[in-house]
């Protein structure tokens, strides 16, 4: 009995045995398997020296990509645990050697070109398909501007500063650099206002603040680098400023007497009646200007009786001015400007017309 017993256990545990290693068989061959996958990644083009810039054409600066990969199991899973979105690595792509480097975008094939370029990708098979098929890049030289200026914003104060420079150096791609906004209005910012606000008029300042590229273009993070990038400004509080809404303010009439013997003025609407328009200066100063004193008009030229004879609609800017002893005191350049249409009718033709210069309105 303990033979047969015996026996069977032995039976049963080499049953085990051959069934362990039939799954391990199973399992090892399972992974040599060739298969296909689809899964996403993300990936950030860069580049391979230093003297060249590489980034997508346009935000974002990291893409994720759909890819279809034909290999061993094995080897795709590997790859697929560490780079698979959204929580996997972003893959770094070097593809500045795969094209000259030019100030315009470039298209490359995102499965034949940028692709081929991640040894780990390559590794795993074959890149059966990418979503996008195209990606447009740019691959540009890095150039130097010099002689930036640099604004220093603070706020609602001001100040008598002393900064160390008002200049500096950026080293920013080429085709940036040659942007015809950038070119027009290039500077510098140091936001100095969070630095010196709790300070009070008559006090003093010493500080080192981060400077800033102020760029039309959007631009990765890493992509600007400023000479000095930290700028030590030292000064005197003198006064707080503000900012404050004027109004209402009626827009008068600037015509010549050559013109208005022979011509009223129609305007298009009564809109431009009680404007309001906002003033900067020192608080105390602002408060005692009266809305009363801006002055506000539409200047008619002579030349517009060309216009009045054939009958054209005239548009123009209308000009605010502030008061002589208020020159301390300034109207914000933020504010749009306000543009009035009128026509000049010969006197006695049209009724409802305008004999003065008081206002704007029908």
């Amino acid at each position: 009995m303990a033979d047969r017993t015996e026996s069977i256990g032995s039976t049963i545990r080499t049953g085990a045995v051959v069934v362990v290693i039939t799954l391990l068989i199973w399992i090892v061959a399972d992974q040599w398997v060739t298969t296909e996958e689809e899964f996403s990644i993300t990936i950030l083009p860069n580049s391979a020296h230093s003297d060249r810039y590489v980034a997508f054409s346009e935000p974002p600066y990291h893409r994720t990509i759909n890819i279809k990969v034909r290999g061993r199991r094995s080897r795709i899973e590997t790859f697929r645990s560490r780079y698979e979105s959204p929580e996997g690595e972003v893959i770094r792509i070097p593809i500045d050697d795969l094209r000259p480097a030019s100030i315009d975008p470039q298209g490359l094939p995102t499965a034949k070109d940028v692709l081929r370029q991640v040894p780990d990708l390559r590794q795993v098979g074959i890149i059966v398909d990418a979503d996008p098929p195209m990606l447009n890049v740019r691959i540009d030289r890095f150039v130097e501007v010099a002689d930036i200026p640099v604004r220093f914003d603070y706020g609602e104060v001001r100040v008598r500063d002393k900064p160390a420079t008002r200049k500096v150096t950026a080293r920013l791609p080429e085709f940036a650099a040659k942007d015809e906004r950038f070119q027009a209005d290039r500077h510098a910012v140091v936001h100095a206002s969070s630095l010196i606000e709790n300070q009070t008029p008559g006090s003093s300042f010493d500080f080192v603040g981060d400077v800033t590229l102020e760029h039309p273009i959007d631009l990765p993070s890493d992509a600007v680098q400023l000479t000095p990038d930290k700028i030590r400004v030292r000064g005197q509080v003198e006064t707080l400023e503000t900012t404050k809404n004027k109004g209402p303010i009626t827009v008068k009439w600037s015509i010549p007497d050559s013109v208005q013997r022979k011509y009223a003025v129609i305007a298009e609407s009564g809109e431009f009646v009680g404007l309001h328009i906002d003033v900067r200066g020192p608080k105390d100063r602002v408060a005692q200007l009266d809305a009363s004193k801006i002055r506000a008009f539409v200047e008619i030229l002579a030349a517009d009786i060309d216009s009045a004879e054939r009958g054209d609609i005239i548009v123009r800017d209308v000009v605010f001015l502030l008061p002589p002893e208020f020159c301390d005191c300034s109207l914000l350049e933020t504010s749009e400007p306000r543009q009035v249409r009128f026509r000049l009718v010969p006197r006695g033709v049209a009724a409802g017309t305008i004999d003065d210069t008081d206002g704007v309105g029908p």
